[in-house]
């Protein structure tokens, strides 16, 4: 398929890959503990989610870790939730 700096052609109109999604994977860890991972995939055509890490860690956040992190950076989004 024909296309311009990675953008494709379909019968002369440009189809642009949209359609970011994230996801945020909340499941218990080997500890018990509820735990958040961070998922992303970049555009309509892309098929596979890939797992990202996130605030400084290697591995996957502790939802109470996340949580905190929210509250301080955000009081007033903690505010209306509660």
């Amino acid at each position: 398929m024909p296309s311009i700096n990675g953008v494709k052609l379909i019968v002369g109109v440009l189809q642009v890959d949209y359609a970011g999604s994230m996801i945020l994977e909340i499941y218990e860890d080997d500890r018990k503990e509820p735990a958040v991972r961070f998922k992303f995939k970049n555009g309509t055509n892309d098929d596979t989610f890939e797992t990202y890490n996130y605030m400084r860690s290697t591995n996957d956040v502790a939802l109470s870790t996340l949580v905190e992190y929210l509250t301080v950076s955000f009081p007033k989004i903690y505010l209306y939730a509660s």
